[in-house]
């Protein structure tokens, strides 16, 4: 699946963090429930939101082979954008979600290779879809990534900055 956004935060919940995440959502008036992604003989759980014009999906990733280095590259490129305090907070993140369309993603296959087609139908942008992200980044204490339109939103703010 391709992630449409994300949302970039330091982890205080541990391995409970989707379940966490699923209370303070209803807590907030947001209808999601357990789901999972299942493909190539794994499974990873997720929340599905069912929201209008397209559900999405909220996966946890926290793998230390590399998701350090990829929050390392995003906060020195929005370093320009953003003071020392949230430069360093955003160099402190540890964990980030995905935020996915339920929309299959589409996949050729043949003998010899594996197509995946990076694109989604989640706009970040769309009203419904942003009022969630907002809300993860009030819940999270966390940076939200538009990966479609190329925004940031810093925590606590409802002002995009352009990547």
């Amino acid at each position: 699946m391709i992630a449409a956004a994300q949302v970039v935060f330091r982890n205080q919940q541990g391995e409970g963090c989707l379940e966490w995440l699923a209370t303070e959502l209803q807590r907030a008036g947001v209808t999601c429930s357990p789901t999972e992604w299942r493909g190539y003989g794994a499974a990873v759980p997720q929340l599905l939101v069912p929201i209008s014009p397209v559900s999405l999906t909220i996966q946890v990733d926290s793998d230390r082979d590399y998701i350090p280095e990829e929050i390392a590259a995003l906060a020195e490129e929005a370093r320009p954008l953003l003071s020392t305090e949230l430069s360093s907070s955003l160099a402190l993140c540890d964990t980030r979600l995905d935020i996915m369309s339920t929309t299959p993603t589409k996949v050729t296959e043949t003998d010899r290779a594996i197509s995946v087609f990076a694109q989604t139908d989640l706009d970040p942008a769309n009203p419904e879809v942003e009022r969630v992200l907002l809300l993860l980044s009030t819940i999270t204490g966390g940076f939200v990534v538009d990966c479609v339109n190329g925004r940031l939103c810093v925590p606590g703010g409802f002002k995009w900055m352009a990547l």
